[in-house]
């Protein structure tokens, strides 16, 4: 056992002596040989080198653990049998108390102090700059500055306005997740927590910094303040060495009470199996691209290469806000599927402030966000959508409107407001119900250069529910825009609102060219258009203000 009056900075010595011996056990029995000094494996002719995330079973983590004489040590998650060493082997306590290092030097009990000075502390922990410095931010900062794989037991870090960085390529985190609680405000129980605050940080310092690539942060918890917008419990940047590959994954990690949890620059991002909760009107992912800077070698430069490989799959985002965000530059070929939103505002906001942005042949499959607060897929000013696919799926709000005293149903389920360029948003079995205006809203709030939408379909699932707030005409489609490919073919169109006038509103009478109707439209008893024109190519029925019937016969001129 490790005696309480072992000096704190003779712990991580011994520890990593016994890890040693250890290896050198089983390399004996295993013909496995231990890892140099200079950080790699070696292995000699005939032997196997060892991965630097073998697993280990439960057992050898409870032994390797054993000598560690701290409460809330047990619980290490199978997810940690990659884990090489642990945050308490380097002094931290996890207890849910703010301490400082004040308490190495000048310890509140009668124990010895482990430190004379400041200097002298500086010595173990170079990274330290003052006494108010956080106890568990210096202990978990000298484990993560080892560059090996660092295991988290249960508990609640607090690192008060420090931050950690993570700089080695290829390093992990690892602990257990815990439960997120039974009801929206539950406290989480259980787990590993970092616990962080925004005050006294500059600008939106985030909790953790991850400036390497092939990083793994694996069933971590982070608390924060959600009410300040600085809040942010992981950064990923583009690393410095020669491109922009973060190839970042975030797993099976819970977010609660931050605003934004996690906001990246580079490509290679995946986030999945993780919990967003209580973030208010905040964001869960931020994919960004910076304003300046090197963005990597050769044509890396160019706008089809920045930030590819976005994933973000299977998450959850309760009682929260959006959760993808895209900023300031155009994502190619981002995948968002199988992600739950419910009870919060949106799905995925694009926007920008700077240069081109948008997505470029994005899918979006098996989504379901529902009671909503806003318009659920958003496109700000100057961005671009083309080839959007959403398949599958449901979006939508309350069918009351309110709940608990929150407008919860959107306004629109796709809004495109002042875009630089829509072309190639399909919709294929997706159940869209509930919204106070609109299915699509084509706005143009900017007054930007006016574009022209093209090749817009709906196909199959159903539509219900739409334009249920009083106040100017509803309907399926409103644009400011003339639209040049239009397909409306939905299983089932029902329960429109009481200001539901037609299905399809022009503002300043538009036309739309390439138009097909499927019987859903004719069958929904609702006026087809409203101020708007057809033209070329026109197939389906249309139904007109008088009630009667047009059938189209491929023409907008002919008809019966």
């Amino acid at each position: 056992m490790l005696r309480d009056d072992l000096p704190i900075q003779e712990r991580p010595m011994l520890i990593e002596r016994r890890r040693l011996l250890w290896t050198a056990m089983t390399g004996a029995l295993f013909g496995l040989n231990a890892r140099t000094e200079a950080g790699g494996r070696q292995s000699s002719k005939g032997s196997k080198a060892v991965s630097a995330t073998t697993n280990l079973s439960e057992e050898n983590l409870a032994e390797r653990c054993a000598d560690l004489d701290l409460p809330g040590k047990g619980g290490v998650a199978s997810a940690q049998g990659q884990a090489e060493l642990f945050v308490r082997d380097y002094g931290a306590v996890g207890d849910g108390t703010l301490r400082t290092v004040a308490d190495w030097i000048n310890p509140a009990s009668s124990t010895k102090a482990r430190y004379q000075s400041l200097s002298d502390l500086q010595a173990d922990y170079p990274h330290v700059t003052s006494i108010n410095d956080s106890l568990d931010w210096a202990a978990i900062q000298k484990a993560i500055d080892t560059g090996r794989n660092v295991g988290f037991h249960d508990g609640a870090y607090c690192i008060g306005g420090n931050q950690l960085v993570m700089s080695q390529s290829g390093q992990s985190l690892y602990a257990r997740n815990g439960s997120q609680g039974g009801a929206l405000n539950d406290p989480p129980t259980g787990g590993a927590f970092i616990v962080f605050e925004a005050r006294g940080r500059k600008g939106s310092q985030a909790a953790l910094l991850c400036k390497g690539s092939l990083q793994r942060i694996i069933g971590m918890k982070f608390r924060g303040d959600s009410a300040n917008a600085n809040n942010v419990a992981i950064l990923a940047k583009k690393n410095n060495n020669n491109n922009d590959d973060l190839d970042i994954e975030i797993i099976a990690c819970q977010f609660n009470n931050v605003y934004q949890a996690i906001h990246c620059y580079g490509r290679g991002v995946h986030v999945r199996d993780c919990l967003f909760s209580n973030n208010k009107s905040g964001y869960c992912v931020t994919s960004d691209w910076p304003s300046s800077g090197t963005s990597g070698g050769g044509g890396q430069t160019d706008a089809m290469y920045k930030g590819r490989a976005l994933r973000i799959t299977n998450n959850r985002c309760h009682g929260g806000g959006t959760l993808v965000r895209i900023r300031n530059y155009i994502a190619r070929s981002p995948t968002i599927s199988s992600n739950v939103l419910d009870f919060g505002n949106q799905l995925l906001l694009v926007e920008t402030e700077f240069g081109p942005g948008g997505v470029l042949y994005a899918d979006l499959t098996g989504n379901i966000a529902d009671l909503c607060g806003k318009t659920i897929i958003s496109f700000g000013p100057g961005t671009r959508c083309v080839g959007l696919n959403i398949n599958g799926g449901s979006y939508g709000g309350a069918a009351v409107g309110s709940v608990d005293g929150a407008d919860h149903r959107p306004f629109a389920i796709l809004g495109f407001d002042g875009c630089a360029e829509v072309d190639g948003v399909s919709l294929t079995g997706v159940n869209l119900h509930d919204t106070d205006g609109y299915i699509f809203q084509f706005n143009n709030s900017t007054q930007a250069k006016a574009v022209v939408p093209k090749n817009i379909s709906v196909k199959g699932g159903q539509i219900s529910g739409f334009g249920q707030k009083s106040g100017a005409v509803r309907g399926i489609v409103s644009t400011v825009y003339d639209i040049e490919g239009l397909s409306l073919d939905p299983g089932s169109i029902s329960d429109p609102g009481p200001n539901v006038t037609a299905l399809i509103q022009s503002v300043g009478s538009k036309t739309i060219s390439g138009l097909f109707l499927g019987g859903a439209v004719s069958r929904s008893g609702v006026t087809t258009f409203s101020d708007t024109k057809v033209s070329g190519v026109v197939e389906g029925v249309e139904r007109l203000s008088s009630g009667q019937q047009r059938r189209y016969k491929g023409s907008a001129d002919q008809w019966e």
